[in-house]
């Protein structure tokens, strides 16, 4: 009997511990949820935004910090009400004489936890615990190419850089990459931007907190 009791009352531990967890865990949604979200929240391809927009989705290929390609193809993807930020900066930059060169945009929830895996640092990678705001539709990792020649201008740092370097505010760089730097920081801030501390590339659409983390292959999208 004092068994029966013991082992009643162990499970019975178990079961609200788990319920516990349960409350807290992140909610991620899937194709089918997302699809019931309203225009605002909808994924669209910020590439076909404006013709000076060039891609080079490190994610795609093998060239970035995994070694290997985590994107089935190279696509960039934000939020509508992100994308019309991001247009609006876009076309100021046109007006510098400026492109912009996107690395990365959204990214499927499960890609962020195959980052974790490899870099529990939360300066640099997502913890899958809260989502990313890339999982969101929200954030942007991009440098800008000069218009007229097609040439990329010099940064601080190669993209995915996990230095000092590559933090937002870094000092004692070659001028033209921090002249280049401030460029880039000031008309996204200006377009409704926010600048990520620890990575001058990524920049997070105001208010990204208050969208849903989404799982949607690139494959069931348009």
């Amino acid at each position: 009997m004092i068994k029966r009791i013991l082992t009643l009352l162990f499970f019975g531990f178990y079961s609200l511990t788990v319920c516990a967890q349960a409350d807290t865990l992140l909610k991620v949604l899937s194709l089918k949820e997302y699809l019931l979200l309203p225009a605002s929240g909808k994924l669209i391809d910020i590439l076909a935004l404006n013709t000076s927009i060039h891609a080079d989705i490190r994610y795609a290929t093998t060239n970035n910090f995994t070694g290997k390609q985590i994107y089935p193809y190279a696509k960039a993807l934000l939020i509508n009400r992100a994308a019309e930020a991001f247009l609006k900066a876009s076309d100021s930059l046109n007006k510098l004489g400026y492109g912009i060169v996107v690395y990365d945009a959204y990214r499927p929830y499960r890609a962020t936890v195959k980052f974790w895996e490899l870099i529990h640092n939360e300066d640099y990678v997502a913890n899958p615990s809260k989502g990313s705001r890339h999982n969101r539709g929200c954030a942007v990792d991009i440098s800008l190419y000069k218009l007229s020649t097609g040439v990329y201008l010099p940064m601080p740092t190669e993209y995915d850089d996990f230095t000092l370097n590559a933090h937002a505010e870094a000092t004692c760089l070659e001028l033209s990459s921090m002249q280049n730097r401030t460029i880039l920081q000031g008309v996204m801030t200006w377009a409704g931007f926010n600048i990520f501390p620890t990575e001058w590339w990524h920049f997070d659409f105001s208010g990204w907190p208050n969208w849903p983390v989404l799982d949607v292959s690139f494959t069931d999208l348009p």
